[in-house]
């Protein structure tokens, strides 16, 4: 994931992955905006398609799909933001590739992560095995807490190695410190579009849990 995160931020300069042509056209910020967007869109992507796996491969109740992605739908909706349409075009053909390439993993992450959280609750175990919609909808919300906290974790590394580097004899940075901090930069750029992105997801599970409870 390292490297598809350095591909679209280009070492925490967002600019750089868009062509000179495009940057003259369109400020940093709209080109910001415009990543953050399909970042959104692809965390929603990935809840949607790890739900696919799940129902298919672990045993997740099939009529759990449909109120997930409204879930998902809604919160995508409500976290992309207004921006000029010809920019958010510009910004997916410069990182759409790369970041539907995260989108996958983060699919993938999501699936396993639930169904090993549903194990350890004995709530499922395979094709065919049981467990009730909320105890899926939690599995769902930790897995992507899980993710977030992942990248937490590497930025937290990443910070170290600077403070290790240090600074040459010559009082100049090392070659070593700037790459740290390239990445640095670049993961904390991702992280902050991450976490925003899965905070309100959970939140919004967590909202769809009372709502079924009450139901109930």
């Amino acid at each position: 994931m390292g490297s598809v995160v350095n591909s679209i931020f280009g070492g925490g300069n967002i600019t750089s992955l868009v062509t000179s042509a495009i940057s003259a056209i369109y400020p940093p910020a709209a080109i910001a905006m415009g990543v953050a967007n399909l970042v959104t869109q692809a965390v929603g992507g990935a809840v949607n398609e790890a739900v696919n796996q799940l129902t298919k491969q672990s045993g997740m109740p099939s009529f759990l799909q449909d109120p997930i992605r409204s879930m998902i739908e809604g919160v995508i909706k409500e976290l992309t933001q207004a921006n000029d349409p010809e920019c958010n075009e510009a910004a997916k053909e410069g990182f759409g590739k790369d970041i539907q390439d995260m989108m996958s993993q983060w699919a993938s992450s999501i699936a396993q992560q639930a169904c090993q959280y549903m194990d350890e609750e004995g709530g499922v175990s395979g094709k065919g095995g049981k467990g009730s919609g909320e105890s899926w909808l939690v599995a769902i919300a930790k897995a992507m807490g899980s993710i977030a906290g992942k990248h937490a974790e590497k930025l937290q590394d990443l910070s170290k190695k600077m403070d290790e580097a240090g600074a040459t004899e010559g009082g100049g940075a090392s070659q070593e410190f700037m790459e740290a901090q390239s990445k640095f930069q670049a993961e904390s750029q991702l992280f902050g579009m991450l976490q925003n992105s899965f905070s309100n997801a959970i939140k919004t599970i967590g909202e769809g849990l009372t709502t079924m409870a009450r139901k109930g």
